[in-house]
C-alpha cells in the first residue's frame, strides 16, 4: 500500500461565466423596469398578447390545462428579473480565488437561510393567493440576498485588502 494522499479539495461549483454578470446587472435593471411600468403605470404593450397553455388559470372564472389569450408584460419582467439576478448571484470573479468561492458560497448559504426565514413566516402568515406572491418574491429576495452579500463580502475584503489588513 502507497502513502496516504491528503484529501483533495473539493472541485469548484461550476460558476457561470464572468461575462455574464454585467448582463445580468442590464436584465435585472430591464426587469425592474418593465415590471414597475407594468404595475404602476399599467403598461401593457399590445405585442405582449398571445395565448398561452395554463395550467391553472383563475380571472373571471376557473381554467385549467387550457390555452388562453394573456397580456404576458408581468410574467416577461419577472423572467427578466429572475435571470438578471441568477446571473449576477451566480457569475464568476474575473479572478478567482479561493477566497472567491469560499465568499460566493457563504453568501450563498445566508441568503438560503434568510430566504428560508422569510418563506417560513410567509406559510403563517400568508393565505391564499398572497402566499403565491410570497413564492414569488422569495425567489427573488434569495437571488438578491446572494449577489448583495457576495458584493459587500468582496468590497470588505478588497478594502481590508487596500488597508494593508487581513479582513
Amino acid at each position: 500500500m502507497g502513502a496516504p494522499t491528503s484529501p483533495r479539495p473539493p472541485a469548484a461549483l461550476p460558476w457561470l461565466p464572468a461575462a455574464l454578470r454585467p448582463a445580468g446587472l442590464a436584465l435585472t435593471v430591464a426587469g425592474g423596469a418593465l415590471g414597475f411600468a407594468a404595475l404602476a403605470r399599467g403598461f401593457r404593450p399590445r405585442l405582449l398578447d398571445v395565448k398561452v397553455f395554463a395550467l391553472h388559470a383563475r380571472y373571471f372564472e376557473s381554467k385549467s390545462f387550457q390555452v388562453i389569450e394573456k397580456n404576458v408584460t408581468l410574467e416577461m419582467a419577472a423572467l427578466l428579473l429572475f435571470g438578471g439576478l441568477f446571473f449576477m448571484a451566480f457569475a464568476r470573479d474575473r479572478v478567482e480565488t479561493e477566497e472567491t468561492e469560499r465568499v460566493r458560497l457563504w453568501a450563498l448559504a445566508w441568503a438560503t437561510c434568510l430566504g428560508a426565514a422569510l418563506l417560513l413566516v410567509a406559510t403563517l402568515t400568508l393565505f391564499g393567493l398572497g402566499f403565491a406572491y410570497a413564492l414569488g418574491a422569495h425567489a427573488v429576495v434569495t437571488l438578491a440576498l446572494a449577489s448583495a452579500l457576495a458584493a459587500a463580502s468582496r468590497a470588505r475584503t478588497a478594502l481590508a485588502r487596500r488597508r494593508g489588513a487581513t479582513p
